[in-house]
């Protein structure tokens, strides 16, 4: 193993080879921006401080928009900063044009006028620069990768295929202008890649949206769950058509991947907040694993982290985690993720 540092944080790069389930893609190859499909998403998150120990959590994310083939590409380009000390949060996104976008088929590389991610499976950068505040990333990553579903494929939007790999157990540093200042960070990072086909395995084709997508009958909720014995755990909670699915995934020291099922969790969801948008998002969940013998208690410390969206309103808020995990206490933090049909008034 080959030790890298940022910032006096030590950070030892793995060289993974067993892999428990067999994986449907290859996290190196499958980083780089994929065409013609129904969407990309490259997702950077960090849990950072000051070196006067001010608290923040910071959102990166570019996302191709889903929409139908022969529809032009547009590109989100979202910024989040919660500062976790003062309990203020910003967010904004901005819709581009593929003719203002810059991406490469062979590496990840995807550059818009507000965002640049780019790297490889140990180092990523990223930085957003937008009127009312900048960040600019170098981030340091192990190997460590976890193949949502075991696999890194499973059934998603439009009950289409989509691939999904996190790079996880990173350490970062950069600087971070917000609110007329300028800030040295550093802290842990997170890196997740997710791309949707647009045929099934059976060359099924997806149908069109008769109904905007915050009436759809579909909504889920994502976790990077990140605790403070060392473990990072990706959890899923999709509700799609009728049909509801919630599990964990979590990669072991020796690559191999463990999927365990989880309650789904509207049965412990609380603490609702009704969004300026109209949504009506839980703050507060139970998470059990009963394979783990885990119960982590999740509560957003702040509940308005909504991400305010003509297109695509979503919540990416920060939460944090207090529990057990294999019957001994633990505590930790998440970013949670909700999207879809989260509607107030919805009948399922």
């Amino acid at each position: 193993m080959e030790k890298m540092q940022i910032n006096n944080l030590n950070i030892m790069k793995t060289n993974q080879k067993k892999l428990s389930i067999p994986h449907l893609i290859d996290v190196e190859r499958d980083l780089a921006f994929k065409t013609g499909l129904n969407a990309n998403s490259f997702f950077v998150i960090a849990d950072v401080e000051s070196q006067d120990g001010q608290k923040f959590n910071i959102l990166i994310h570019q996302l191709q928009i889903p929409a139908p083939a022969d529809a032009p590409l547009k590109i989100l380009s979202i910024f989040n900063v919660l500062d976790i000390t003062n309990g203020t949060f910003k967010s904004d996104e901005i819709l581009y044009s593929e003719e203002a976008v810059k991406y490469e088929t062979d590496r990840m590389y995807v550059e818009t006028p507000t965002s640049i991610i780019s790297g490889d499976l140990h180092t990523i950068n990223a930085s957003a620069n937008f009127d009312w505040g900048s960040v600019d990333l170098n981030m340091q990553f192990p190997g460590e990768v976890i193949y949502n579903a075991g696999s890194g494929v499973f059934d998603f939007f439009g009950n289409m295929p989509t691939g999904q790999c996190s790079i996880v157990k990173g350490l970062g540093s950069g600087t971070l202008n917000y609110q007329g200042k300028q800030i040295k960070v550093f802290g842990k990072t997170w890196f997740d890649r997710q791309w949707s086909w647009r045929n099934d395995l059976y060359g099924n084709k997806e149908q069109p949206m008769e109904v905007g997508f915050q009436e759809q009958n579909m909504y889920w909720t994502w976790m990077n769950l990140t605790l403070d014995n060392g473990e990072a755990l990706g959890l899923w909670d999709i509700y799609l058509y009728g049909k509801q699915s919630s599990w964990v995934t979590l990669v072991q020291p020796d690559g191999s991947q463990l999927v365990a099922n989880i309650k789904p969790l509207v049965e412990s969801a609380g603490d609702y907040w009704t969004s300026p948008t109209g949504q009506r998002y839980p703050t507060s969940w139970i998470v059990d694993i009963a394979e783990l013998n885990a119960r982590l208690i999740v509560k957003s410390i702040k509940k308005e982290q909504e991400v305010p969206s003509e297109l695509l309103p979503k919540y990416e808020g920060l939460a944090d985690i207090n529990g057990t995990y294999q019957g001994k206490p633990v505590t930790g933090y998440t970013l949670v993720e909700m999207v879809g049909n989260w509607n107030k008034d919805r009948k399922f």
